[in-house]
């Protein structure tokens, strides 16, 4: 994916543009039906009520939830 050269100043419009198509990029590539794959052992979700919480994984496969 390209969000193409940024401009030499701050230009609300082509930062819009940018991450419209990033926000599209990633909804294509991650629907509901297909595996996400990370490259770190951390995901980050929010709860229903907001509550951030990180999900990792450890060597042993053991997963835990840490609130933020």
């Amino acid at each position: 994916m390209s969000v193409g050269v940024p401009p030499d100043r701050y230009d609300r419009n082509w930062f819009s543009r940018a991450l419209d198509r990033i926000q599209l990029d990633i909804r294509r590539r991650y629907s509901r039906d297909q595996n996400l794959i990370l490259s770190a052992n951390k995901l980050v979700l929010t709860s229903p009520n907001g509550t951030l919480y990180a999900i990792e994984i450890d060597d042993q496969g053991t997963i835990s939830t840490t609130a933020l």
